[in-house]
């Protein structure tokens, strides 16, 4: 079986996943924004499904530590700059005392190296997970006794790890009357670990889910159905007042799981939706990284306009796009000044030459 080099079905994915996100931290007003940020919790899943599904083309290309060096450095130039942003808030507020207090506690150092918690912006916790995820894949993987340990613990080792973020976090106030804070399952171990694996998996089991594919109508319906049960189980939890902040249900992961095997498809390669593939493969991480600094910043200036009630149902479209025109504005004038930048180095090295 020939293997694609490219996957524009996931770069479709990684577009609505991003919108995914926008909405799911800035979603409409109402019952449609309510139900809808249930459904968009799905995004985060898949992202580290889409990682694990690559990761052995990354190790056959040997730019694992070079993808590791990238995803630290994204961590540390994205929590920059929520700091810069949480400072330059705090001093227009007048809590700047509280913030650095809070900032340097030995709970916050605790929460950001074990449990993945940016001190500056939640969401920032994904890109420190799936940092560990790809440090423990790349040190472990290689070893063919750590491999072959793992290929029989798998199959037990991801339900268990999913089985506790659902026993810890969504189901914690059924099973034991109350709440743990859900920082302790939303991470690296038992998010990232579990959908990375699952992605890997995927791979692996590449000519399998060719004859899933074939079935189209059915996984189209059991996305639909996994959709409904989604909201099914909030709505119990709801009503029963047994709802926790942690918002990942058994039908998250199934959703997941079918949402993949569609955008998986090679069917998905042809000239079809060209600007959302490119959205996906280019812009989705950046989007994910800045927009809540869009969403503060258009909130402020909509509240200053006197129009937030009208905004408040566009809300997430206009993040989106916002998000999407800065990521593309600032490639351009990355690319812009790297092009600049070699011309410059190849003008000096030439003149060195004739010297």
């Amino acid at each position: 079986m020939k293997k694609l080099e490219r996957y524009d079905g996931l770069d479709i994915l990684k577009t609505i996943c991003a919108f995914m996100v926008v909405f799911a931290h800035a979603p409409i007003v109402g019952t449609c924004g309510e139900y809808g940020n249930v459904l968009a919790r799905v995004s985060v899943p898949l992202f580290f499904m889409i990682s694990g599904f690559f990761f052995d083309s990354v190790v056959s290309n040997k730019k694992e530590w070079k993808h590791v060096k990238k995803l630290l450095m994204l961590l540390l130039l994205s929590n920059l700059t929520y700091f810069l942003f949480n400072t330059v808030k705090s001093l227009i507020l007048g809590n700047v005392d509280s913030f650095f207090h809070k900032l340097f506690s030995a709970k916050t150092l605790v929460r950001f190296f074990f449990l993945n918690v940016s001190p500056f912006s939640s969401h920032l916790w994904y890109l420190g997970a799936i940092l560990y995820v790809y440090v423990l894949a790349v040190c472990y993987g290689k070893n063919p006794s750590i491999q072959q340990i793992l290929g029989r613990m798998l199959p037990i080792l991801i339900p268990v790890l999913l089985l506790g973020d659902l026993i810890l976090g969504t189901y914690s106030l059924l099973l034991f009357g109350r709440e743990f804070p859900y920082v302790i399952v939303r991470n690296f171990l038992f998010v990232g670990i579990p959908y990375f694996m699952i992605g890997v998996i995927m791979k692996n089991k590449e000519e399998s889910l060719d004859q899933i594919r074939k079935h189209g109508i059915l996984m189209v319906s059991l996305a639909f159905l996994f959709c409904l049960t989604t909201i099914l189980e909030r709505t119990i939890l709801v009503m029963n007042d047994l709802k926790s902040m942690r918002e990942h249900y058994i039908s998250t992961t199934l959703l997941s799981l079918v949402l993949f095997i569609i955008f998986s498809d090679c069917s998905w390669n042809d000239g079809r939706l060209k600007l959302v593939k490119l959205i996906g493969r280019k812009h989705s991480l950046m989007i994910y990284v800045i927009h809540p600094l869009f969403i503060t910043l258009i909130r402020a200036i909509m509240i200053r306009m006197g129009i937030n009630d009208l905004y408040l149902f566009v809300r997430p479209v206009i993040v989106f796009i916002v998000s999407i025109l800065f990521s593309v504005i600032f490639y351009f004038t990355l690319n812009l000044t790297k092009h600049r930048s070699c011309k410059d180095n190849s003008i000096t090295e030439i003149g060195d030459e004739v010297e």
